[in-house]
């Protein structure tokens, strides 16, 4: 309190919905005019505290209506909402209304309310030439440079942005949990994990590295927060380098799950279209695929829950996919029971023995991680 008040800072690059908010409190004492015994407590707040005295902002509904209006189509069978809806703090998930045919439509996003490597222009700019000409520096970055400068431009315009309900949502959504994100000790411990306590390195292999290699020293990013975080939110919702409202709100999920397709999703000119690809149980959750769509190429040959894990930042419901050089197999979850496939047939002495050293390796790990302090 200062003077009687409670002093509240709110960061710029924030908004009202997210619950990145600092509170300054400066305690009075008898000599705070000359700052003698003033005392500063800088703190997060939790997203249910009492300055967030409004309801929660519905951000699948504003997409919906927005989408529609730009003159794209959601199937109105479709809801976007909380996958606990008591939970507002649970994920954000598509579900069905009502039953949906094989091959229904579900969605058309309009290549204008995209966000990709494309500069965004609107009547008032004009195109920066200095900043075209830089793009061929960024080719050697997995993650598009252009399509995070975009992204920060516009979440940094926020409501005025013309993407403005997908950036609002996207700002209002937790910062990134990817490995890339989390603190020098945890990325060496993790790394650690991955290389040194079997014989042969495991994947996800520089999970940790998006931030450090690729934006600040390919796409020569600023060691910022925000942009840091714009930056990991490309890597994990982006196809590519399109970021594409609506139908990134899509959970994913392989075996009997999967229920979509998805067509032109690489195509320069035409929107994106996404239909179920088969028939759909009302109140069924909808799934796309991050390795084993149509439109993810050769994924499904080496990208498994290991490679997930890195660039999107969760473990895999069941099926999961672990593709190794050696041996590669399938863990599914049939009536509480696992049951694992392996892709070749039955694995020989080699793939035992090489199955054998992870398990071994990682008992040692999980050892050793009772050991560190100050993660």
């Amino acid at each position: 309190y200062y003077q009687g008040s409670l002093v509240i800072i709110k960061s710029p690059y924030l908004s009202f919905e997210s619950p990145q908010y600092c509170l300054l409190i400066i305690r009075r004492s008898r000599e705070i005019m000359n700052l003698r015994t003033r005392r500063l407590l800088l703190f997060v707040a939790a997203p249910l505290v009492i300055i967030r005295a409004r309801s929660e902002v519905d951000h699948g509904k504003i997409m919906i209506e927005w989408i529609r209006k730009e003159g794209g189509f959601v199937n109105p069978k479709i809801e976007i909402r909380r996958a606990d809806p008591s939970d507002p703090e649970s994920r954000y998930g598509m579900f069905t209304r009502e039953m949906l045919a094989k091959k229904e439509k579900l969605l058309e996003i309009p290549r204008n309310c995209l966000i990709t490597s494309e500069k965004i222009v609107s009547k008032d700019e004009s195109i920066d030439l200095e900043e075209e000409i830089i793009h061929d520096s960024f080719e050697d970055s997995e993650v598009d440079c252009l399509t995070v400068r975009n992204l920060i431009k516009e979440m940094r315009k926020g409501d005025s942005s013309t993407r403005a309900p997908y950036v609002n949502y996207l700002l209002a959504e937790p910062w990134s949990h990817l490995p890339s994100s989390w603190s020098d000790k945890g990325k060496q411990v993790f790394d650690e994990m991955l290389d040194m306590y079997t014989n042969e390195p495991l994947p996800p292999q520089e999970a940790t590295e998006w931030i450090d290699d690729d934006w600040l020293q390919l796409c020569k990013g600023n060691n910022d927060p925000f942009e840091n975080n714009a930056a990991l939110i490309v890597v994990q919702r982006a196809w590519d380098s399109i970021l594409i409202p609506v139908f990134d709100m899509m959970s994913h999920r392989n075996g009997k799950w999967l229920n979509t397709e998805d067509a032109n999703v690489h195509h320069t000119s035409k929107p994106i279209k996404v239909r179920a690809s088969r028939d759909c149980d009302e109140g069924e959750e909808i799934y796309t695929s991050y390795n084993m769509c149509e439109q993810c190429g050769n994924r499904y040959e080496t990208y498994g829950t290991p490679q997930i894990f890195g660039d999107y930042g969760f473990v895999e419901q069941y099926p999961q996919r672990w593709v190794f050089d050696i041996v590669s197999f399938e863990i599914d979850e049939t009536d509480g029971k696992k049951v694992v496939s392996f892709f070749s047939g039955p694995p020989k002495l080699m793939g035992i023995t090489f199955l054998h050293d992870i398990l071994s390796g990682m008992k040692k790990a999980s050892e050793q991680l009772l050991n560190y302090t100050g993660l």
